[in-house]
């Protein structure tokens, strides 16, 4: 999928669409799973928001400029990328406790 790109037509026929659903996946399983078990709602909204502005840039992106269709997929990227952080470091005190 990363190089679909360079590949004329399909690049802007689902390529975007096709990361989203692949994120979304790996998201849902990996923040949901640790989510059961420590309970922590800033998890859950940094997740939210940051699919939500993927989502959103996808939804927009013809009405975009190339800059801030940058910084909405960063800043959503990060903040998943916090969420799923906060996740593992939650994930693994929850699994100290339990011993």
């Amino acid at each position: 999928m990363s190089i679909a790109p360079i590949i004329p037509k399909w690049a802007h026929f689902g390529h975007g669409w096709a990361w989203i659903s692949f994120i979304l996946l790996i998201a849902a399983w990996s923040i949901g799973r640790g989510y059961t078990k420590h309970k922590n709602k800033a998890v859950l909204l940094f997740a939210s928001v940051g699919i939500l502005l993927l989502f959103g840039g996808t939804i927009f992106e013809h009405h975009l400029t190339i800059i801030s269709e940058s910084i909405i997929f960063a800043t959503g990227g990060f903040l998943l990328t916090i969420a799923h952080w906060k996740n593992y470091k939650l994930e693994g005190k929850c699994s100290i406790n339990q011993k």
